[in-house]
């Protein structure tokens, strides 16, 4: 993370919550270096932290088990990725 996005980046906030902590990133820019897939944020990025959404407690049980912690997930429903991160922005506001 890079910029304004590593600056607003709540990392207590993630800290406070029992792992696995279900992180959500918005458009990042995907590049390729030495054979492996690098995720850049952009001054679009926006992280979600244990986000509302159907598929969390299918994602956390995932991620609990043991290996690789950082997985590519199918794509969610854009807007319900827009409405909580409407939710989030309000929150950082108010």
């Amino acid at each position: 993370m890079w910029g304004d996005v590593a600056r607003r980046f709540d990392l207590e906030g993630i800290q406070k919550h029992p792992p696995p902590v279900l992180v959500v990133f918005t458009s990042l820019r995907l590049t390729e270096f030495q054979e492996r897939i690098t995720p850049s944020t952009t001054n679009d990025t926006c992280v979600i932290i244990d986000p509302d959404i159907p598929q969390k407690q299918e994602y956390k049980k995932e991620f609990s088990k043991p290996g690789d912690k950082l997985k590519v997930i199918p794509n969610l429903s854009r807007q319900a990725i827009e409405e909580e991160a409407q939710k989030q922005t309000r929150k950082a506001v108010s």
